[in-house]
């Protein structure tokens, strides 16, 4: 496996010991048919135990006291998913890529496993890149950016609506940066603003309990973004939403800053995105702690500066 991308098979080649790939498929099988009925239940697992034949043992073997400390008839749900002869990258590909990983976080993770990359006397060097790896996996954020070129309010409304791009599962926050494309297209303000009005209102009905980001328009070289701008404020206080003005002071006519007037270069990408997390860390609940730098990336990420430009409900004037 490569950690660039998604492995591509299980039974690991940095191990000495080699099981059957029907064996290693079959418990990889069984594994992922019980996170599938839990999945299907709409349940959350209380404790998942990940691991190798050790693990395997455990499921097979020790079912009465597994049952006895994690009682199902009052409410535990839990599960040993482990498969023989597993080593750290096998583990990786069965959460990532083959399909262990359950839809909804559980509420504790145990491993148990690296004996079999020590069995096979893999470097330790290795081992921890492994398990770097799989642990900025499990404990990082599920965001991502879904945008598409050219779209205006209306576009993003349908991707939303009719394009399958609403996810099954509430997320927790969205944030919306869009409408550009109507100023440049002298869309009449009052259809912009309806049109956004309608999409807002659609998500804020599919998920009621997600915390929604209005963010305010960038500027673009030769528009004037103020008018769409204080109805986008308007809009934001009337609906509840977060508005943040990150971006506010770009100069659309300088190239290092928005390459044709309109589009940030990736150092204004990193002051946009470094002035956004605070707030959506702090919508979410989560700490504002510095997310470890991505394996491959190399160096070491510069602390994020004290943004001013994210606010609550509303938020500051735009």
């Amino acid at each position: 496996m490569h950690l660039a991308g998604q492995p591509s098979r299980p039974g690991g080649s940095s191990c000495g010991f080699v099981a059957a790939a029907a064996q290693l498929g079959s418990q990889n099988r069984q594994n992922k048919a019980l996170v599938d009925k839990v999945d299907a239940q709409g349940k959350k697992f209380d404790f998942i135990l990940y691991g190798d034949s050790i693990t395997q043992l455990i499921s097979r073997e020790s079912k009465a006291e597994w049952a006895a400390l994690f009682p199902p008839s009052k409410g535990w749900v839990a599960a040993a998913l482990g498969v023989v002869g597993n080593d750290d990258e096998d583990l990786t590909w069965r959460i990532i890529a083959g399909s262990e990983r359950p839809k909804l976080a559980p509420r504790c993770i145990a491993l148990l496993i690296g004996s079999n990359d020590v069995n096979g006397r893999v470097p330790t060097a290795t081992i921890k890149k492994y398990m770097d790896y799989l642990l900025q996996y499990l404990q990082g954020w599920l965001a991502a950016p879904l945008g598409v070129s050219g779209n205006d309010v209306e576009d993003l409304t349908w991707r939303i609506i009719g394009g399958s791009e609403l996810p099954a599962l509430a997320p927790r926050c969205i944030a919306l940066l869009i409408g550009s494309n109507d100023v440049n297209s002298h869309t009449k303000l009052e259809d912009h603003i309806s049109y956004l009005d309608y999409l807002v209102g659609y998500l804020q009905a599919a998920f009621p309990d997600t915390q929604l980001i209005l963010w305010k328009l960038l500027p673009r070289q030769g528009l004037d973004m103020g008018p769409a701008n204080q109805a986008y404020h308007a809009l934001a206080k009337r609906r509840g939403l977060t508005w943040v003005a990150c971006g506010r002071q770009l100069d659309a006519d300088d190239p290092s800053i928005l390459y044709d007037g309109t589009h940030p270069t990736p150092p204004t990408q990193t002051q946009l995105l470094r002035c956004l997390a605070p707030a959506v860390y702090r919508l979410v609940g989560k700490s504002m702690r510095r997310q470890a730098t991505p394996l491959g990336t190399g160096g070491s990420a510069a602390p994020a500066p004290a943004p001013a430009a994210a606010g609550g409900p509303g938020g500051a004037a735009p």
